[in-house]
C-alpha cells in the first residue's frame, strides 16, 4: 500500500489511502478516508517482503504474527484507552490490513496548533488517566 491507493474491505467499503502517519517496529500506518464519507480513518498493516532484505522471510512472518496478535487483542474486548478496530481484511497480495478511527486530536496536533499551557496540561493529565485505566484493565 502507498499514498493514493484504494483498498476495499470484504463488505464493499472503499478507503482512499492518504499520507503516511508513521512507521513502527513491525508495520506502518496511513491516514485514510472512506469513499462517500468525511470520516477519517487509520489504515495499519505489517511490513511485507518488499520492506526486508531478500531472504528475510522470518522477519516478514514475525511482523504478520505481531499484527495478528494486536488485532486479536484489540478485538477481544473493549478496553479503556485503546482504539477499536472498525474493520479488517486481507489484500489480494495477502497483506492483512486493519482500519481504525482516526482520533480528532493528538498530542502532536495540539502542540503544533500552538495550544495553551493549560490545554497541554489537561491533555497530559488525560493521557495519564487513560494509561492508568488501561493498566488497571490489563
Amino acid at each position: 500500500i502507498k499514498t493514493g491507493d484504494t483498498v476495499r474491505d470484504g463488505r464493499g467499503r472503499v478507503f482512499q489511502v492518504g499520507q503516511l502517519l508513521g512507521r513502527g517496529l513491525w508495520g506502518r500506518t496511513y491516514a485514510a478516508r472512506e469513499d462517500g464519507s468525511d470520516s477519517e480513518w487509520v489504515v495499519k498493516l505489517p511490513y511485507g517482503a518488499e520492506d526486508h532484505a531478500e531472504g528475510e522471510v522470518s522477519l516478514t512472518q514475525a511482523c504478520r504474527e505481531i499484527f495478528d496478535e494486536q488485532l486479536r487483542i484489540l478485538q477481544s474486548a473493549p478496553c479503556p484507552g485503546l482504539v477499536e478496530v472498525e474493520t479488517h481484511f486481507v489484500l489480494e497480495d495477502g497483506t492483512p490490513v486493519m482500519v481504525m478511527p482516526r482520533l480528532p486530536s493528538s498530542l502532536e496536533r495540539r502542540l503544533n496548533s500552538g495550544c495553551s499551557l493549560e490545554e497541554l496540561h489537561r491533555t497530559v493529565l488525560d493521557i495519564g488517566l487513560r494509561l492508568q485505566a488501561l493498566a488497571e484493565y490489563l
